[in-house]
């Protein structure tokens, strides 16, 4: 009778201990789908594995507009680019400035060229990170197909009125590239749609940067 008891403990045991072993495995897999910092895709650009300003792959972080500075002709490139995180379109408002100082030397924001590469060379799969919803990004170049990234779905800031809209909805993220005197170009998706628009500089958005 002790043995069967000592066996059925020996079991218990044994049985919750790799079921401890197996969740702290998926859940590593479902956070690391990259290294912190930036993930090789084998893709034109290094992806970061986190948008601009947060500590996990899930948080949506600063959803920016652009400080409307001037006509197109002056607009700035993406090796020096100026945005703003608050709730007008003048460095004088509330919010935070975007600058190079608030980014690692050599990143910046992707082009419009970058994020097509980065639809049609890569799975998304609709899914979700710690209960954020957004897409886990699987590159298809051979040799990289193990590497992810995480985009969340965090929805944008109406320039109306300033409200955030379609949380876990749709997910929009700038370029580094105006497209007009009051338009800049971004990637837009949504739960079945993944595609490169433009968008009023007045609209926050995520940010997502690149490294060469």
């Amino acid at each position: 009778m002790k043995k069967t008891i000592l066996y059925t403990f020996i079991v218990l045991v044994s049985v919750g201990f790799l079921s401890a072993i197996w969740l702290t495995l998926k859940h590593k897999n479902d956070l690391n789908y990259y290294p912190d910092g930036w993930v090789d895709l084998g893709l034109s650009v290094k992806w970061e594995s986190k948008n601009l300003g947060v500590k996990s792959p899930e948080q949506a972080g600063e959803l920016v507009k652009w400080i409307i500075l001037g006509p197109l002709s002056e607009y700035e490139t993406r090796d020096s680019i100026t945005m703003y995180a608050g709730l007008d379109n003048t460095a004088s408002g509330s919010g935070q400035v975007i600058t190079n100082m608030d980014r690692p030397a050599g990143w910046g924001l992707p082009t419009s060229d970058e994020f097509n590469e980065l639809i049609e060379k890569c799975s998304w799969q609709w899914t979700e990170l710690d209960g954020v919803k957004g897409y886990r990004i699987t590159s298809n170049v051979p040799g990289y197909t193990t590497r992810s990234i995480f985009l969340p779905a965090a929805g944008y800031r109406n320039p109306d009125n300033n409200e955030v809209n379609e949380y876990g909805i749709t997910g929009a993220y700038w370029t580094g590239s105006r497209t007009g005197n009051d338009s800049g170009c971004c990637l837009i998706f949504d739960s079945t749609h993944q595609f490169v628009d433009n968008r009023s500089l007045s609209s926050g958005l995520c940010l997502r940067l690149v490294c060469k």
